[in-house]
């Protein structure tokens, strides 16, 4: 296949050009320096191959929708069958190309979900990258990697999560959200901002001049720009400040917690599939059911372990795919993980299916060892919870949802991200669980 292969050339070049590069090189020549150059030269090759992926994509889709609105208009139900599947793989192809695209942001951000997550403000659609200023952005990030190889530029537009600004620029400095401005309105605009905001009354000043300006709405549009992106990069380097996201003060708890992945374990159950082996299964520590299958069997997978995980019958308990991570901008990119570069694409491109079911009631025993106390609030009470939370998804089982209570009097209700820390970053409960059990941290 066609795509796969070229999947797999940004792949190589995104997420392996500076460990092969580091691996050719001698003892006496390899040091962190040549290291980081040999991977942004790898991330900038990457870049351009992901960027134009993405054009053609986008290019596909648009013809698509025409043939669809006209099957429509005809009334020919099988034409808009066939078309809505080819547009449906359209979607699955820019999900796996973003999320190579977010590969190299999450070596930017050192793979902190926590940056990922200031990042990105849950937009539902990604820019179509031809109506974008894409020509000066190209330009910015090309220019920038040519002379800085020790730092990078992406642009943003091209990833699934980095919702702020045009460039996410990792240099000297830290972490930078860059703004590129180009067009007569906004270089109109930005000589009004710039020409007025000379003095501490700034606020007072912008609202006299934006007063019947014809740039009303454009500089406004800017000025939201500009402070979106300050906060971001304040709030990234010093740990605190405003969320550009919410709009809320924070203050990122400056406490580390080791993170305990399961990897080898998923290895292990997939190096256990052969010729004569299509399923293997196993059972963790804090209910973590995971099973690995192909071929046929990767049909049953699901209820095979919702069967291994309950006494009686249970259709209903979710189960994930490691795969659904593909759709998920705020998880670990599945091409960042450990495993081979077989194994992964066998993953994405639906040849094996590794499942995960997570008993949270299991999970909740592991806080006996920590300082916090867990408990189900009950099915009255959890429905009250949802309907006030509707903006965050509760973790529930079986219609209840989990409050998590610190000696301190502070307490949080267990979101669903929980699960998709376990599923989709691969993080054992035992490790979730001390994250959530820290006073400091309920932002798991």
């Amino acid at each position: 296949m066609l795509f796969e292969q070229r999947c797999r050339t940004i792949y190589r070049l995104a997420c392996k050009h500076g460990a092969e590069y580091a691996l050719r090189l001698e003892g006496e020549r390899a040091t962190p320096e040549s290291f980081r150059r040999a991977c942004h030269l790898g991330f900038a090759e990457a870049q351009i191959l992901i960027l134009e992926e993405l054009i053609k994509i986008q290019d596909s889709r648009k013809e698509l929708d025409v043939k669809l609105k006209s099957a429509k208009k005809s009334r020919d139900k099988l034409a808009s069958k066939e078309v809505k599947q080819q547009i449906g793989l359209e979607n699955l192809k820019e999900h796996i190309v973003r999320r190579l695209a977010d590969s190299i942001a999450w070596h930017l951000i050192g793979g902190q979900n926590y940056i990922a997550r200031r990042l990105c403000h849950r937009e539902s659609s990604r820019p179509t990258l031809k109506a974008s200023n894409l020509a000066s952005v190209l330009n910015f990030v090309n220019e920038y990697n040519d002379s800085n190889p020790l730092g990078f530029a992406l642009i943003s537009d091209i990833t699934s999560f980095v919702q702020l600004g045009d460039v996410l620029l990792a240099g000297e400095n830290g972490l930078q959200i860059i703004e590129l401005k180009e067009g007569v309105k906004n270089h109109e605009s930005m000589s009004v901002i710039s020409d007025n905001l000379l003095t501490e009354a700034e606020d007072e000043q912008i609202r006299k001049i934006l007063d019947g300006h014809p740039l009303n709405d454009q500089i406004r549009r800017i000025l939201r720009q500009h402070a979106r992106a300050t906060q971001a990069t304040t709030l990234l380097n010093t740990g605190a400040g405003i969320d550009p996201a919410t709009g809320d003060r924070v203050q990122i708890p400056d406490v580390y917690h080791v993170e305990e992945h399961y990897f080898d374990e998923i290895q292990k159950l997939l190096t256990h599939l052969g010729p004569k082996k299509d399923w293997a299964f196993t059972v963790l520590e804090g209910g973590l059911y995971i099973g690995a299958y192909k071929g046929v069997w990767r049909r049953f997978g699901p209820s095979l372990l919702r069967r291994t995980a309950f006494e009686e019958v249970n259709d209903v308990y979710p189960v994930a795919s490691l795969r659904e991570g593909l759709a998920e901008a705020l998880v670990e990119p599945i091409f960042v993980k450990p495993l081979n570069e077989d194994q992964i694409f066998d993953i994405a491109f639906r040849r094996v299916a590794v499942f995960i079911l997570l008993r949270l009631d299991q999970m909740l025993s592991l806080y006996s060892g920590t300082s916090a106390r867990a408990e189900f609030l009950s099915v009255k009470q959890s429905r009250k919870q949802q309907e006030k939370c509707r903006a965050h998804k509760l973790f529930m089982h079986e219609g209840q949802c989990v409050r998590i209570s610190h000696p301190t009097g502070t307490s949080f209700l267990l979101g669903d991200g929980v699960r998709t820390r376990v599923v989709f970053d691969t993080l054992t409960p035992r490790c979730v669980v001390a994250m959530s059990a820290s006073d400091s941290t309920s932002d798991v």
